[in-house]
């Protein structure tokens, strides 16, 4: 299962940053996998436990932050 194979630490990694040039995603990209983020932590991680909800907080923060660094920088229209 995705819980026994997977360092949960890493899980919002995965959705952030490049697996090859570990640079952080930016624009439509980084809004697409945020979305994508909060989707999959709620699908996937939906246990109840104080890591799962844990994980939905930091993806739902981070979804945060990149819709508000969207509308600053006009970078994406989603939420406007």
């Amino acid at each position: 299962s995705f819980r026994s194979n997977h360092n949960f630490n890493h899980v919002c990694r995965y959705f952030k940053f490049c697996p090859n040039c570990n640079q952080e995603y930016q624009n439509d990209v980084q809004c697409d996998l945020s979305k994508a983020m909060v989707s999959f932590v709620e699908r996937k991680l939906h246990d109840g436990t104080p890591r799962a909800s844990y994980l939905r907080i930091v993806a739902l923060v981070d979804r945060l932050f990149v819709l508000s660094a969207g509308s600053n920088n006009a970078g994406t229209s989603e939420g406007q």
